[in-house]
């Protein structure tokens, strides 16, 4: 028998990634809620974020390709299955422009993840086909509404594969 707790959690979910897919909800999810789950996830050293109440969520953090300085966006993620290799998406709340951070990781692919306490250093590769929609179809299982975004961008949505560093 399912907690309320965690049907709570679960009808939050389906509300935020329901609203999450449409333009207005898109331009909150990539405008806001950001620079407000930034700060938490920051002094929670990513513990906590307004999103990730059911949103798995991670900070990644990449070097700035014009100013050289640190940049951190807080992200939706993926595990894979062995839990160590994480993928997230540049679907930017289906807007038509890639996210700053993803032209970031194609200047440099040496990133810093924060995820549940702990920042760790991993190296960021833009998925090629047929491993980007096998991943993307991962996605689409998580939440059916980014097929939304798919439908009204006339770029394609990279998946990225964020691997531990060693």
């Amino acid at each position: 028998m399912t907690s309320w707790p965690s049907k709570l959690l679960n009808v939050l979910l389906r509300v935020a990634l329901r609203s999450a897919s449409t333009k207005v909800g898109g331009l909150f999810f990539t405008t806001v809620q950001p620079h407000l789950d930034r700060a938490l996830l920051q002094i929670s050293r990513g513990r906590y974020s307004i999103a990730g109440i059911a949103i798995p969520t991670l900070l990644l953090t990449t070097k700035g390709r014009k100013t050289g300085k640190q940049r951190t966006a807080p992200l939706l993620y993926l595990p894979s299955e062995d839990a160590e290799t994480l993928y997230v998406m540049g679907s930017r709340g289906g807007r038509e422009a890639h996210a700053g951070w993803y032209y970031n990781i194609l200047d440099d692919d040496d990133v810093w993840v924060t995820l549940s306490g702990r920042r760790m250093h991993y190296r960021a590769i833009v998925l090629d086909e047929p491993t980007r929609t096998k991943i993307w179809q991962h996605f689409l299982e998580f939440n059916r509404h980014f097929q939304r975004y798919e439908q009204r961008l006339k770029r394609e949505i990279p998946i990225i594969q964020l691997t531990p560093s060693v």
